[in-house]
């Protein structure tokens, strides 16, 4: 059985186990993005338990992060707006930081 769960590695230095374990990697990567969303000071990283076996620790793609920020955002802003607007550039997401636009390329 396998058992997911999130590291931080604060400042590079100090791990810690922050969470999980996760029913799914889909969930994983949504914590994982909270926190990319907060600093990216920290290591963040999947650690996995299978039974019987030595545990597995291994960095994030990239995108995946980065993908899973886009869906949070957009989220908010369904939240705060009660629905999408119309889409724009990224560079103009936001307007007067009260996300009255969602840009991601999930929604539209």
């Amino acid at each position: 059985m396998l058992s997911r769960y999130l590291v931080v590695i604060e400042s590079d230095v100090e791990p810690s186990v922050v969470g999980g374990p996760y029913a799914s990697e889909r969930e994983r990567i949504m914590a994982a993005a909270r926190i990319r969303q907060v600093t990216d000071e920290d290591g963040v990283f999947r650690l996995d338990l299978h039974d019987g076996e030595p545990p597995v620790m291994e960095a994030f793609l990239g995108y995946e992060i980065e993908q899973a920020i886009e869906e949070l955002e957009c989220s908010e802003c369904q939240r705060i707006n009660g629905g999408f607007g119309p889409r724009h550039f990224a560079s103009d997401r936001c307007e007067s930081n009260k996300y009255t636009h969602c840009t991601c390329n999930i929604c539209f």
